[in-house]
């Protein structure tokens, strides 16, 4: 069966000309990045290139790797990781009134 994405995915000038990482400069709201350094489905070049030019186009966002985490973080201290590290991008970005003024 022929699809546009599998297409996408055989055609190596397409996945290179629509890459996320050289259109940082469009980049319009903060982006938080977290990866296993031991994910097996997303190799983490990807997104240390992608933390690389959203730094070079000087776009806020936050690029967390942790240690021996898979692709689903399994380990219970990797979901504990990212939920603590949401919650501190989460507050950085989107401040919540909490009435006291």
């Amino acid at each position: 069966m022929d699809s546009p994405a599998r297409r996408w995915l055989i055609d190596e000038e397409s996945r290179f000309r629509d890459s996320p990482r050289l259109h940082t400069s469009e980049v319009q709201i903060p982006i938080l990045m977290v990866h296993g350094d031991h994910d097996a489905q997303a190799d983490v070049e990807q997104s240390q290139s992608m933390d690389a030019a959203l730094t070079r186009s000087g776009k806020p966002h936050r690029f967390v790797m942790i240690k021996d985490a898979d692709h689903q973080l399994s380990a219970e201290s990797a979901r504990v990781t990212m939920l603590h590290e949401l919650e501190t991008f989460l507050s950085a970005y989107l401040p919540v009134d909490d009435g006291t003024k």
